[in-house]
């Protein structure tokens, strides 16, 4: 009996690219959760820090749609 295989149209490398920018979609989501966070603090220093982390997450976001773009 022959095997099954399960390929996505477009192939491995598009199915590659889509789980990317879902991840692109949800660091972005949660870059923008935080800074509405970092909002709510009265703590300078913390509301600093929370701001950072969210910076940190829309480099990430961007590195990730770079690499799916040259996949």
């Amino acid at each position: 009996m022959p095997q099954r295989v399960s390929v996505a149209i477009g192939g491995p490398r598009k199915m590659q690219n889509l789980k990317l920018l879902a991840r692109v979609r949800d660091l972005r989501a949660r870059a923008e959760e935080i800074l509405a966070q970092a909002e709510t603090m009265t703590d300078a220093d913390a509301r600093d820090m929370m701001r950072a982390v969210a910076v940190s997450y829309e480099k990430l976001a961007r590195r990730l749609e770079q690499e799916a773009d040259e996949a």
